[in-house]
């Protein structure tokens, strides 16, 4: 519900939670069920996952961060860098797909070697 979400943000001492950056989490891999476990996680997290969906790889090695804030959301950005390493860039292929601050496109580095995913705990 909006209104719980507007008072959670407004009542969290935690900057992530206020700054409330829309985020899209992609699965680059061939990993079925890649992008909902992590959406899960960054749900868990306090942050606001707005959509879940394929990348247009599925052969992405490493885990990218597509900063679309322009450098507005630093807190968030700082814990996304936290839990998917520095791997971020401000190109943005999905710019017509979807309207977000941050896009994670998951890649093989997210997949553990039994073939599901890893939430890095």
């Amino acid at each position: 519900c909006d209104i719980q979400n507007f008072i959670r943000r407004q009542t969290s001492s935690n900057p992530v939670v206020q700054e409330d950056a829309k985020i899209v989490v992609l699965n680059g891999t061939n990993t079925n069920g890649l992008a909902v476990n992590y959406e899960h996680r960054l749900d868990a997290d306090g942050m606001n996952v707005q959509a879940v969906g394929d990348a247009q790889t599925s052969t992405q090695a490493a885990t990218q961060i597509i900063d679309v804030s322009a450098g507005k959301m630093p807190a968030t950005r700082a814990e996304l860098l936290k839990l998917f390493g520095n791997n971020m860039t401000t190109q943005n292929p999905y710019s017509g797909v979807y309207n977000a601050d941050f896009i994670i496109v998951l890649g093989q580095d997210r997949v553990s070697n039994t073939g599901t995913a890893t939430t890095g705990q």
